[in-house]
């Protein structure tokens, strides 16, 4: 089974459909000590991640989930970022971790193209994200661009994102990048 997810190209990276060749990137990511402090735990066999990615394709065939590489423009992978729980007319974001030294293009862009996904592709309401309460730096980023907070528990804040929000994180994140790009 394929992965039916098309690439999505931005002015900075790209998102392309995840493969089985990339569980053993996958794998090294997500069980980096310093990343995977803030995300939820994965196993660090390459062949469970193998089996995990066949099990996805047939969500993803389904329409009920999409999870990308994060490359920059010349293709190399810098991260991954997922949707989720895809129904009617919401979503789930995540699986969102960027490996060390991302360029800050890719990863702020990889943060944006889910967004584009949701909203402009498939023509949802609500995307739907969670961060842990330890990850500051994150829930102050969601907050700076206008996610709607909904309710916390004990480890996490959830926050919505809308079309009418869509455009102030889009124009906020493509300030920030051409910003770098004239005092760079």
């Amino acid at each position: 089974m394929k992965n039916k997810s098309k690439t999505l190209s931005g002015r900075f990276s790209i998102l392309r459909p995840v493969d089985e060749a990339d569980a053993d990137f996958i794998v090294k990511l997500r069980n980096d000590p310093k990343l995977s402090r803030h995300i939820s735990r994965t196993d660090s066999s390459v062949e469970k991640q193998r089996e995990w990615i066949r099990s996805y394709f047939q969500r993803n065939s389904a329409g009920n989930e999409y999870y990308f590489i994060a490359c920059d423009l010349a293709g190399v992978p810098w991260g991954t970022v997922r949707l989720y729980h895809i129904q009617a007319d919401e979503c789930t974001g995540g699986s969102w971790v960027m490996g060390h030294g991302t360029p800050m293009e890719v990863s702020l862009e990889s943060y944006l193209l889910p967004m584009e996904i949701a909203f402009t592709i498939l023509n949802l309401n609500v995307l739907h994200i969670d961060v842990r309460k330890g990850n500051k730096r994150v829930l102050q980023w969601h907050e700076s661009c206008g996610a709607i907070f909904t309710h916390e528990d004990e480890e996490n804040r959830y926050y919505d994102y809308t079309p009418a929000v869509y455009p102030f994180a889009k124009n906020r994140v493509y300030s920030i990048l051409q910003h770098c790009e004239i005092n760079g």
